[in-house]
């Protein structure tokens, strides 16, 4: 999906870089606060354009109304895409290379498979493809960040974080572009 990586922004490489950089448990926390807001933010707004406008892309790209719902499912996958990239972007900042082989490596695949076969067995088609890719990518999503939330400060303190929005964006923006065209040239 080349419009998830637009909208992570390329915060995923943000926080692996300066994660580890950071002086003090309130720099880091900042960090990763700051990232997940801005990724959040942008993708919660992109599946909710995605997901608002299925129907007219559908009629006046496609020419066909039924790829309407995979569309809107699409829209929903978008934050969870994003969720995912950050969170694994945050456990290889964390240096924990286990457990974001076991989540992408061997989690994802399993339950994306499973899914799929489930709800093809189940009859639904096209729409069932893009669900269970949202049912993989949404419960390691939510694995990915169960493994942030043990192994770093982003829920530990009621303070509020040191703001690192600035210093992110600035990294992070350029990275954008090499990761869209690195998804379009594979």
């Amino acid at each position: 999906f080349i419009l998830t990586d637009a909208l992570n922004l390329g915060l995923p490489a943000g926080v692996a870089r300066n994660y580890p950089q950071a002086e003090s448990d309130e720099e880091r926390r900042g960090i990763l606060v700051s990232s997940f807001v801005l990724g959040m933010s942008a993708g919660f707004v992109g599946g909710v354009v995605v997901f608002v406008s299925a129907h007219p892309i559908s009629v006046h790209v496609f020419n066909d109304q039924s790829v309407a719902p995979v569309l809107q499912i699409i829209g929903l996958l978008i934050p969870l895409k994003v969720l995912f990239a950050l969170s694994n972007g945050s456990i290889r900042a964390i240096k924990k290379p286990k457990m974001k082989v076991a989540v992408v490596s061997i989690l994802q695949p399993i339950v994306r498979f499973v899914a799929i076969v489930l709800l093809v067995l189940a009859g639904v088609e096209a729409v069932g493809v893009a669900g269970a890719y949202t049912i993989a990518i949404g419960s390691t999503a939510v694995l990915s960040l169960y493994v942030v939330y043990k192994h770093t400060e982003l829920f530990e303190s009621s303070e509020p974080a040191e703001s690192s929005y600035r210093s992110m964006l600035v990294f992070s923006l350029p990275l954008v572009g090499s990761s869209v065209i690195m998804k379009l040239m594979n």
